[in-house]
């Protein structure tokens, strides 16, 4: 069933699933993967040509693959979920923005294709629009246009697909309910669950840890691979060994250095700095919006992975042309598919007595 908080998504991916099946025989899960995988593909595009309008192909083409290569777009990008769909819309927006496509003709129809996937992270566009053109009018005429378009076309969704809830009756939205994290139940509640997502936040998006390969803890006999554990008492969270924390610790110098540049840079023109404000700001929403929603929190990373290496890439866009900051780069990115890659190799060895023919 669909829930009612993706609005339209069905319609925005059946007919292409479809479309995709005819050459394939009409196999239309096989048509969904390839959907999937070619989402992907496409939120790393986009990223090549926001971070090139700032710096060079090579600086650009390296972000852009460390985009694909992350462990949110490595998994989203290969399940069937519709996160990646968000990130794509999402990236979409910014290049908008970037290039000055700020009149409500081009901004509606991609809000209406973030709001119709997933209706909270129409707040990231709405603080992305906001400090790029700050005008609340044109703002609130921007939501409206948008929510208004996505409940008339939630109504066809429902007609079209029975499965489909019904954003417009406000019942539907008590099963959001079940994802609730009950955050002050306990103190150990709360420390565990903000140092759960931030880390998710920060480091588990783009640098893959050591997960917990849970079983009948969860009530299954199926391996469930989660970023934490709770157990009486504590919230664990996953870490890092090898190459993995290498790569986490190259990627935490990175990100202290972007934050610092990001500083300097808006010192000095902060109008330059908007879009990377707003990109903080979308990691902040983020941060807690699922410190209080949501189970594990790698299910929602392609909401926040695409903001946090646009705002790396931001930082570092005066110095894209040194070639010992490619050279770094280039090696990070290695370390992050070496290490991503062992994940789903992990992944697919422990799976493969249960879902192997």
């Amino acid at each position: 069933f669909v829930r009612a908080v993706h609005p339209a998504v069905m319609l925005f991916l059946h007919p292409l699933v479809w479309l995709i099946s005819l050459p394939l025989n009409g196999d239309r899960l096989q048509a969904a993967f390839m959907l999937n995988a070619m989402a992907g593909a496409g939120c790393v595009l986009l990223t090549w040509v926001i971070v090139k309008r700032i710096s060079n192909t090579t600086f650009a083409l390296v972000m852009a693959s460390l985009l694909g290569a992350s462990t949110s777009h490595l998994l989203l990008g290969s399940i069937l979920e519709t996160y990646i769909f968000s990130s794509l819309a999402l990236i979409a927006f910014v290049l908008l923005l970037q290039a000055d496509r700020t009149s409500l003709k081009s901004t509606v129809p991609v809000g209406i294709l973030i709001f119709g996937i997933t209706i909270t992270n129409l707040a990231q566009a709405c603080i992305l629009y906001f400090l790029k053109l700050p005008r609340p009018r044109l703002i609130i005429t921007f939501v409206l246009a948008v929510v208004a378009s996505a409940l008339v076309l939630n109504v066809v969704q429902v007609g079209v697909f029975p499965s489909a809830q019904p954003l417009y009756n406000p019942d539907s939205l008590t099963v959001e309910k079940n994802y609730r994290f009950r955050l002050f139940d306990a103190p150990w509640r709360f420390t565990g669950r903000i140092n759960l997502i931030s880390r998710a936040i920060l480091l588990y998006g783009v640098v893959a840890p050591e997960p917990f390969v849970l079983t009948q803890e969860l009530g299954t006999d199926l391996p469930n691979f989660r970023t934490f554990k709770i157990t009486t008492g504590r919230l664990n969270v996953a870490g890092y060994k090898g190459v993995g924390d290498a790569a986490v610790k190259t990627w935490t110098a990175i990100l202290a250095v972007a934050v610092t540049l990001a500083l300097m840079n808006f010192r000095k023109s902060p109008k330059q700095e908007i879009l990377s404000l707003g990109l903080v700001l979308c990691l902040g929403f983020s941060f807690i919006l699922h410190t209080l929603y949501g189970d594990d929190p790698m299910l929602y990373s392609p909401n926040w992975v695409y903001a946090l290496l646009l705002f790396v890439a931001f930082s570092f866009r005066k110095w894209a042309d040194n070639r010992w900051l490619q050279a770094v780069f280039v090696v990070f990115l290695g370390m992050v598919i070496y290490n991503n890659l062992e994940l789903i190799h992990q992944i697919m060895t422990v799976s493969l007595p249960f879902y192997g023919r």
